[in-house]
């Protein structure tokens, strides 16, 4: 599944990442890490972590949507 998401481009429109694919982003964001100090890379990493964080809670959520509808709304 995951290589499939490396391979289709995004489709965000009014993004700048639009029509770019995963690998793509990666490599720009890469590139530009370089040109950061240290302040800018630190505030990136917090950021980082409250997306990874924010995610892990929906992904939990959803899991506990679909068990409360397989056991019929408990």
């Amino acid at each position: 599944m995951d290589e499939e998401l490396y391979e289709k481009p995004l489709h965000t429109e009014g993004n700048i990442w639009a029509g770019h694919d995963r690998n793509s982003i990666l490599d720009n964001i890469e590139a530009g890490l370089h040109y950061l100090n240290t302040t800018d890379l630190v505030g990136l990493h917090a950021t980082i972590s409250s997306i990874q964080i924010s995610r892990e809670h929906s992904l939990e959520e959803d899991e506990n949507m679909r068990l409360r509808d397989v056991r019929g709304g408990m």
